[in-house]
C-alpha cells in the first residue's frame, strides 16, 4: 500500500514509538478497528498503525477519506495527535513550502511567490518563517543531518551549530595552507608592525572564542617565529598586545630580539568582552635594537589613538600614517597582515 505524498510530509514515529504503538495493539486491539483512510488508493492517514499492523500480523481496516482539504486534515490531525518540536514542525513546513513550488528554491527559476507560499506553511504549522528558512538552509549545506532532526534527535539550533564549526575549521585549514614561512625571502626590514594572533587561557563564551574567528597561536609558538631573519641591525617594532596579554608582549619583544621602549594605546568608543574588567583598549608595545634614532619632534606622535572598532580584531589604519610618518623612509612590512598597503611588505595569511 502506497502512502499520500499529503500524508508523507510528517515523519513516521521513531523505532522506540512504533514499538509502543505494536505492543498497544497486541494488548489492546482497538486501535486496527480505528479505520486507516485512502484517498485514490493511498493511505492519507494511518501509515504508522498501517506499518505496526502489518508488522503483527493484523488486518488493517479501511475507509475512504470523507472530502475535504486534504493537506489541511493531516496537518490538524498530525499536529493534534502528535508532539513535534518546532524543528520538526519546521521540517514539515519546508515541505508544504517545496511541494507548492518545487525544488527550483534555489535556482534562478524559483516561483516568485516563494516567500507567499513560506509564510502559509510557517503559519499552518504555528512556527516563523525564519525557522522554515534555517531549515531550507540545512537542507542545502548538510541534509545528512535531517534525518536526526526529523526523528527530534537534533535541534536546527544544534544542526547549525555543527554546520557552523565545520565551516570554521575548514576555514581555519585553507588559511593555514596559505602561510608560508616567515624567512622566505623577504628581506630585512627596519621598520616592523605585528599583531599576532594571542592564544588566550579564557574565553568570555562560545560566540565570542578567538578560535571561532581565526587560527591563534601560543606564547611559545610566538615566539619562535625567526623575527630575526627579517630584521635589519638596526629597527624599530610595533606590537600589538591586549591588555591581558601585556607581560606575554614584553616576553615576545626579548625573545625576538627588541627591548622594550614605550607603548601606544589604542581607546576605543565602546567596551568589550573581559575577564576582569571589560577591556576598552589595546596597547601597541614599542621595542628597538641597534642603534634606531627617535623620531623627529614634528613626527613624534600622540601616546593615545583615538578610533572606532572594525571587523573582529583588526585595528585602526590610523597606525600605518602613525609609523609612516614617525620613519617616513625606512623599509617596512607588517607580520599576521590581513591586506597589502603601498610601501609596506606583508607576511600573513589574509594579505
Amino acid at each position: 500500500m502506497e502512502f499520500h505524498e499529503v500524508a508523507n510530509i510528517f515523519p513516521m514515529m521513531t523505532p522506540a514509538e512504533m514499538q509502543e504503538l505494536r505492543q498497544d495493539m497486541r494488548e489492546n486491539g482497538y486501535r486496527v478497528t480505528m479505520p486507516i483512510l485512502l484517498s485514490d488508493g493511498k493511505i492519507i492517514d494511518g501509515r504508522n498503525r498501517y506499518t505496526a499492523a502489518l508488522a503483527e500480523g493484523i488486518e488493517p481496516v479501511y475507509a475512504d477519506y470523507p472530502g475535504g482539504d486534504p493537506l489541511k486534515f493531516v496537518i490538524s490531525t498530525n499536529l493534534h495527535r502528535r508532539h513535534l518540536n518546532e524543528t520538526q514542525r519546521g521540517i514539515v513546513a519546508s515541505k508544504l513550502e517545496t511541494m507548492k513550488q518545487g525544488d527550483n528554491r534555489f535556482t534562478i527559476n524559483r516561483d516568485a511567490n516563494w516567500h507567499v507560499y513560506r509564510a502559509e506553511a510557517a503559519s499552518m504549522l504555528n512556527i516563523s518563517p525564519r525557522t522554515v528558512a534555517r531549515i531550507k538552509a540545512i537542507e542545502k549545506t548538510a541534509p545528512e543531518l535531517l534525518p536526526k532532526m526529523e526523528a527530534g534527535e537534533m535541534t536546527a539550533h544544534e544542526a547549525n551549530r555543527i554546520i557552523m564549526r565545520v565551516d570554521r575549521i575548514e576555514k581555519l585549514e585553507k588559511i593555514n595552507d596559505a602561510n608560508r614561512p616567515l624567512n622566505a625571502g623577504l628581506g630585512k626590514f627596519n621598520i616592523i608592525l605585528a599583531d599576532p594572533p594571542w592564544q588566550y587561557e579564557h574565553t568570555i563564551s562560545d560566540s565570542r572564542m578567538i578560535e571561532n574567528q581565526y587560527p591563534t597561536m601560543g606564547i611559545d609558538e610566538i615566539i619562535a617565529l625567526p623575527v630575526q631573519t627579517i630584521s635589519e641591525d638596526d629597527a624599530v617594532i610595533f606590537l600589538w598586545a591586549t591588555t591581558p596579554m601585556l607581560k606575554k608582549g614584553i616576553q615576545v619583544l626579548d625573545a625576538w630580539g627588541f627591548e622594550y621602549r614605550t607603548a601606544m594605546v589604542w581607546i576605543k568608543p565602546s567596551i568589550g568582552p573581559g575577564w576582569w574588567v571589560r577591556n576598552r583598549h589595546e596597547h601597541l608595545l614599542i621595542g628597538t635594537r641597534g642603534n634606531v634614532p627617535t623620531p623627529k619632534a614634528e613626527n613624534k606622535p600622540d601616546s593615545v589613538i583615538e578610533a572606532p572598532r572594525e571587523e573582529h580584531s583588526k585595528k585602526p589604519e590610523i597606525i600605518y600614517s602613525i609609523i609612516e610618518n614617525m620613519y617616513p623612509t625606512l623599509s617596512k612590512i607588517e607580520l599576521f597582515s590581513r591586506q597589502k598597503r603601498d610601501g609596506w611588505s606583508a607576511w600573513g595569511n589574509q594579505a
